[in-house]
């Protein structure tokens, strides 16, 4: 229902579902999924102990 309003995206109808009517919904914002990629690659790559041991030996010298 609250989606059908002009201007208010699923973030918005979340949190007034939320405050307004005491729903428990899940929502996550959009600047938080370009994100998860990113930290999902980069903890594949810091996994790998080749590359841990150059980060290091990069950190310290």
């Amino acid at each position: 229902m609250l989606l059908k309003l002009k201007g208010v995206g699923e973030y918005t109808a979340a949190a007034i579902a939320s405050f307004s009517y005491n729903e428990a919904v899940p929502v996550v914002m959009e600047m938080y999924l370009g994100c998860f990629p990113v930290i999902l690659i980069l903890n594949r790559i810091l996994v790998c102990p080749a590359t841990k041991k150059n980060l290091q030996n990069w950190l310290l010298n």
